[in-house]
Formats: structure tokens, C-alpha cells, sequence
């Protein structure tokens, strides 16, 4: 494959971390949308004054199903974060513009496997 090099590695680096800002972002909001966030966050702090009631049982853990089903969304949400945060570090570091155009299809190709 021949590469018509117009840009520099630090102006394709910045753009290739803008992109995998804006991949992560939309997709955590294709599954997750600003409102449902919002009731994830809204949910948790319910169940977390309820722990400080006299008299209740912990329910942010084992003993409540909807604790646990908030924290499987924010772990979702952190893996997609995560995936992003490696990539950018990987990009910043990489020697030259095959390398980074690997590392791009990679994390796109990754990305794609969360639903």
C-alpha cells in the first residue's frame, strides 16, 4: 500500500486523538444517552442514601439486583473510556503514519465489538 504523505505524524496525531475522542464519546451515547446517564446517577444516589437509613440493609451491592445492574453500566461506559485512553497513549508514541493508521483501524475494529 503507497502512502501520499500531505500532513505531518503530530497533525495526523491530533487528529487520530480527536477521532478517538468523538468515537468513544458517540458511542457511549448511542447506548447510553446524557438523560439515561443522568437516571444511572440519579438511581445510584437513591440506592446510597437508602444504605444510610437506620435500620435498612446495604442495597448498592449483593443484596440489590438494580446496584448491580447500575454498576455493569458504568463499567461498560469505563471499558469504552479505558479502550480510548490506551489508544491515545498508544498514538502518541507511535514512530510513524503506518503504525498509526494500524493502531486507528485496530481500536475502530475494537470498538465495534461493544454493544
Amino acid at each position: 500500500m503507497t502512502f501520499i504523505i500531505t500532513k505531518t505524524l503530530e497533525e495526523h496525531t491530533l487528529e487520530a486523538m480527536e477521532q478517538v475522542n468523538k468515537l468513544a464519546g458517540d458511542k457511549i451515547l448511542e447506548k447510553y444517552p446524557l438523560y439515561k446517564q443522568t437516571n444511572l446517577q440519579t438511581s445510584w444516589l437513591q440506592l446510597v442514601y437508602a444504605d444510610t437509613q437506620p435500620g435498612t440493609l446495604p442495597l448498592t451491592n449483593q443484596n440489590s439486583p438494580e446496584g448491580l445492574s447500575i454498576q455493569q453500566d458504568w463499567a461498560w461506559i469505563k471499558t469504552i473510556r479505558d479502550l480510548s485512553n490506551t489508544t491515545i497513549a498508544g498514538i502518541l508514541i507511535v514512530p510513524d503514519i503506518p503504525t498509526l493508521y494500524n493502531l486507528m483501524k485496530t481500536y475502530k475494529d475494537t470498538l465495534s465489538t461493544f454493544n
